[in-house]
């Protein structure tokens, strides 16, 4: 880089649209029916709660107690911990 030789990004662009008018014009937004007879809120309208369907997921997965052909879907593996932890 040549010493004394920068120049700012806002010059740049002052730059820009001095000698390219067009690059930075306006464009003209055009209206599609098919568009315009959409709804702005489908019906019905529902916002989902992640974070209460996140809690859900958990209270239902990492239940130790649960009963049934699959349940529970986790263990309480403590072999690996006596392995990984174990002092000598």
């Amino acid at each position: 880089m040549i010493k004394g030789f920068f120049l700012p990004p806002a010059f740049c662009i002052l730059l820009m649209n001095a000698y390219f008018p067009a690059a930075t014009a306006q464009v003209q937004q055009h209206k599609l029916s098919r568009v315009e007879e959409m709804t702005d809120f489908p019906q019905p309208f529902q916002i989902i709660d992640f974070l209460q369907l996140a809690q859900k997921f958990d209270r239902t997965v990492f239940d130790f107690k649960a009963t049934g052909k699959y349940w529970p879907l986790v263990c309480m593996d403590t072999a690996c911990c006596r392995r990984l932890y174990r002092h000598s």
